[in-house]
């Protein structure tokens, strides 16, 4: 895909300039002060509900489906479950509409891991393990598999082979959500994101996970190669963020 440098930016703006790059973020590296570790994860909170439009997309996606039935018991699986904030507001939020939803929540860092546990005792409808994404999916049935910023670590073709996983289960419905990467992104937060963050890797890496993303055209380019059986949505969402959308439910 030509890519065209533009010279419309005060900043020099390096996702227009290539196509995703291959970096490792801070919070991947092992030996890290444990201190900003728990202090990145912390600060999730703020930038899930900032910039991750999770709300309105389980809400959509998952919240409206289990109403269709609401005196069922549900489970859902999220990988790489980060800070688990998104699990925390899920679970409330459905309890609050008398839904019933277990919820799995996984992460392959053994240290997020950890600090989701204990971040975690207050929801009891919530289980943590520290486990790989191919190894939980074979082994765990679920109505739901939701993803948050999990794509952007996964090359082209680990994301094909996801989907065609996740295609094969008997899920109800799979929501992938995950940074666009664009320059409104990657400016937006640079300018955004560092009052908000303090002392924390949350600004380092997420430009990188912008720089590290799809942009909706290649990730839609992926999901036609992936040849999926079941019918999936790839959508834009504001601000510079797409959901993959697919499951028996669509």
């Amino acid at each position: 895909m030509a890519i065209t440098k533009s010279t419309a930016f005060p900043i020099r703006c390096p996702a227009l300039d290539t196509r995703r790059l291959d970096l490792t973020e801070r919070m991947e590296e092992p030996g890290i002060p444990k201190d900003r570790f728990h202090r990145t994860l912390e600060q999730f909170t703020v930038v899930n509900r900032l910039f991750s439009r999770y709300r309105s997309v389980l809400k959509r996606w998952v919240i409206s489906d289990m109403e269709r039935a609401p005196s069922r018991r549900y489970t859902l699986l999220d990988i790489g479950a980060g800070a688990c904030d998104i699990d925390h507001w899920l679970s409330a939020h459905a309890n609050r509409r008398r839904l019933q939803l277990r919820i799995l929540a996984v992460d392959h860092d053994p240290r997020v891991a950890a600090y989701c546990r204990t971040a975690s005792r207050e929801f009891p409808d919530i289980k943590v393990r520290q486990e790989d994404s191919v190894g939980v999916l074979e082994r765990e049935p679920a109505d739901y598999v939701f993803a948050n910023h999990l794509l952007h670590h996964l090359s082209d073709d680990q994301v094909i082979s996801f989907l065609q996983m996740l295609d094969e289960m008997p899920v109800r419905r799979y929501v992938l959500s995950d940074i666009a990467r664009s320059c409104f992104a990657w400016l937006g937060f640079r300018l955004v994101a560092r009052p908000l963050a303090p002392r924390s890797y949350i600004v380092a890496d997420g430009l990188r996970s912008i720089l590290r993303a799809f942009t909706v055209r290649e990730v839609t380019e992926l999901v036609d190669r992936a040849g999926l059986r079941r019918p999936v949505r790839v959508m834009p969402y504001f601000p510079s963020r797409f959901v993959i959308v697919g499951g028996r439910g669509e």
